[in-house]
């Protein structure tokens, strides 16, 4: 999986401090002295707790924190995602909210975790830290697989059957439509069982869900399958046969009713219909 550096920029105006030349001295040292200075904590707090004065180190704020370890080197230079398809770079560095240069604590880990799973595209993300200056970002992205159009508009949905709150993308105007109330949230179902049956697969153009109970499949913009409530599979089983073995012609139907489990009721389209009334006349 590819990964790639996102181009970070300095904040405007960035705080400065008198003692800055001092800390930035003694930066060199840094981990000399982190390991020094986290012992001496260590022995406080322990000190603290055995005395009872644990509640007096409230004081010690995270930005305190935060701002102490920017002082002694820890500031943030980088930062590197992988898994991004379809979520902008800038979309990403707004989520995580840090410029070149603060620290590299500014934020907790599950912090900036929940802003990036609340965009429209991250279903999940992992965030480490890699000490002193690189943030490491990997996040899982939502798999398109069909467009629910809903009130004259389309939206993407994903393969859990969830909508994408996402603008629609060009690259997605051919995935199959699904009409319906509830027709996300039941469309993964039915296509992992159609996929497994090319000769239908390949010719659905939109699948239409019947009053939360069953669906109609669309094949080649024109003809409608209509699927039972129950037992689908048999159904789908049926018409990958009929279509297999060459029995039915696509292009003479309008619709097929698969409803009843041994009944075929077809319907012609008015140009068959007329020729074949023709050749009955003939003959």
């Amino acid at each position: 999986m590819r990964v790639s550096r996102l181009k970070l920029s300095r904040k405007k105006n960035p705080k400065r401090y008198f003692f800055a030349p001092l800390l930035l001295f003694l930066s060199r040292f840094r981990y000399s002295l982190s390991f020094i200075g986290l012992s001496f904590v260590l022995i406080a707090v322990v000190l603290s707790w055995y005395l009872g004065y644990i509640a007096q180190l409230s004081h010690i704020t995270s930005s305190k924190i935060s701002f102490l370890a920017g002082q002694f080197g820890y500031r943030l230079n980088d930062i590197y995602i992988q898994g991004r398809v379809f979520t902008s770079r800038q979309d990403v560095l707004s989520a995580v909210d840090m410029y070149r240069g603060e620290s590299s604590f500014k934020y907790p880990l599950k912090e900036i975790k929940g802003r990036l799973e609340r965009m429209p595209w991250i279903v999940k993300a992992e965030v480490r830290r890699e000490l002193p200056g690189a943030l490491h970002i990997v996040v899982t992205e939502r798999k398109p697989i069909a467009l629910w159009q809903h009130q004259q508009r389309f939206y993407l949905v994903d393969e859990n059957g969830m909508i994408i709150q996402a603008p629609m993308r060009k690259q997605f105007e051919n995935l199959p439509v699904v009409v319906g109330q509830d027709a996300p949230q039941q469309t993964p179902k039915l296509l992992k069982l159609l996929m497994g049956y090319k000769e239908i697969m390949q010719r659905v153009t939109a699948l239409v869900r019947i009053n939360k109970r069953r669906w109609d499949l669309i094949l080649n913009k024109t003809l409608t399958i209509k699927l039972p409530e129950n037992q689908v599979e048999a159904a789908i089983l049926r018409l990958n046969f009929l279509l297999e073995a060459k029995k039915i012609n696509l292009n003479e139907l309008m619709a097929i009713d698969l409803r009843l489990p041994k009944q075929l009721i077809a319907k012609v389209s008015p140009h068959t219909a007329e020729r074949l009334k023709l050749k009955g006349t003939q003959t």
